[in-house]
Parts: C-alpha cells; structure tokens; sequence
C-alpha cells in the first residue's frame, strides 16, 4: 500500500533554509529567507526571525533586526512578544540603556514590578556608567511617568520627579 502525502513547499523551504544555515552558506540562506519571508503575515515576527537567522550567521545585524522586531511588538501592543525579544536582545546586550529601558516599559505595562524595577536599576546604572544624560531619554521617561498614576510602584521606582 503506498499513500501519497504532499509536503508543502514552504515546509520544505524551512528546512532548506535550516540546512542553508548549517552549513554556514549565508548569501544562500538570506536569498531563501528574503523569499519565505513574503509567506510571513506578521512583520514583526518576520524581522524576529529575520534576526534568528542573522543569529545564526553571527551577523552582528542580527541586533537592529531584533529591535525592530520588539519596536513593532511594542507599538502593536503585544507586550509579552516584545518582552521575550528584549529580554533576548539583554541576554547579548545586558548594558544597553535603550534595550533596558524598552524592558521597563513592557514589564511596566505588564505589571511586573520586580522586572520592571531590576531593568530601572540596571539602565540608571548604565547611563551612569556611560555618561550619558537622562534627558536622552526624556519621552520614553516620560510615557512610563504617565503610567505611574495608575501603577504606584512607578511613582516609587521612578523617584522624585
């Protein structure tokens, strides 16, 4: 008996794409990549993936991808996608003041004090260490400060104003 099952082509595309990036073929891999991704409804989940792929190549563009990524999350309102980016894009970057503040504000959002008040500690410690000025910073200050009238512990991590 023999039963005749079509794999679809995007499947099989996947899987030439992994085998692409196995082998460390990168041109070929991206050109794969570039023609799945016209399949992907989601933009932000294709700049992730885009990012997973760049990853895998140690394409140091890896990093713009995924913040663009988590940027779009973030302004589609999927916290909790945008927080597992960030929180990937950390894992690389652990001192980046712009990639801890993001996770302040998704945490923030989310109601997650403990995170929330680790990643505000981790940025005034970075800014500290670069030098660099928090009115860089002052409109993504700014739209947390507008949530903390109805999060208090905001008010608390946030300090006098």
């Amino acid at each position: 008996m023999r039963i005749d099952k079509q794999v679809p082509v995007a499947s099989v595309a996947w899987y030439k794409l992994a085998d692409l990036i196995a082998r460390g073929e990168r041109e070929k891999a991206l050109s794969v990549y570039r023609l799945l991704s016209h399949s992907l409804d989601d933009k932000a989940y294709a700049l992730q993936l885009e990012g997973d792929v760049l990853l895998a190549l140690e394409d140091p563009r890896s990093k713009e991808k995924y913040f663009q990524a988590a940027s779009l999350y973030k302004s589609e309102k999927r916290w909790v996608d945008a927080v597992s980016v960030t929180e990937h894009l950390l894992a690389q970057y652990a001192d980046d003041p712009v990639l801890l503040l993001l996770a302040v504000y998704c945490y923030a959002v989310l109601d997650v004090q403990p995170k929330a008040t680790e990643y505000f500690a981790a940025f005034s410690k970075a800014i500290k260490t670069r030098d660099i000025a928090p009115d860089f910073f002052t409109e993504e200050l700014e739209m947390i400060k507008k949530m903390a009238g109805q999060k208090h512990w905001l008010t608390k991590m946030l300090g006098p104003s």
